[in-house]
């Protein structure tokens, strides 16, 4: 689904605010390492898809899979020492990259209106679209095996019933 394909040449590098990312995922309090791992890899995934250079913003005590200033797969992992200062790193490192930041900030535009800005919203529909495309494929695979599963059952259980009526046919049944 190339998201990206209106960029002609050069495709700009996506720098994401993390923090606003988690909380428009619903996730309100601390994020688990284990949370933050899985989303981390499917950003990667979409990075992969769509070709696109991704710096991932975190704050807080870096993980040890991903350390700050390393690259966790393909993506460049940054930290921000406190989320006070979180938004200035993301519109530091937007800026000298002269990248997308995806981050649902409002104060973004009134610290430097040179930036171009991608809501979180708009950046998650991606993931949303490939899971409903994945379940849908799900749907459809399931649907084709149930019904061939129906099939069977009646020829089986048709097979069964005129077996029955030839076994009772031979048979003087009391009832």
């Amino acid at each position: 689904m190339q998201l990206f394909k209106f960029f002609k040449k050069k495709r700009p590098t996506i720098i994401i605010d993390m923090l606003s990312l988690f909380r428009s995922l619903g996730i309100k309090s601390s994020v688990s390492p284990r949370i933050q791992l899985q989303i981390l890899r499917r950003i990667t995934k979409f990075s992969d898809r769509e070709n696109i250079k991704v710096i991932a913003i975190l704050s807080g005590e870096p993980l040890r899979k991903a350390p700050d200033k390393k690259y966790f797969e393909n993506i460049l992992i940054l930290y921000s020492v406190s989320s006070s200062t979180h938004l200035t790193k993301a519109i530091k490192v937007a800026k000298s990259k002269n990248g997308v930041l995806v981050s649902d900030d409002q104060n973004i535009k009134a610290i430097n209106p040179n930036i171009t800005i991608m809501r979180c919203r708009t950046f998650t529909r991606v993931f949303e679209l490939n899971v409903e495309a994945r379940a849908r494929d799900n749907n459809f695979k399931s649907r084709i095996n149930n019904n061939d599963n129906k099939i069977n059952d009646k020829l089986s259980y048709s097979k069964g019933n005129s077996q029955n009526d030839a076994i009772n046919e031979l048979i003087d049944l009391v009832e």
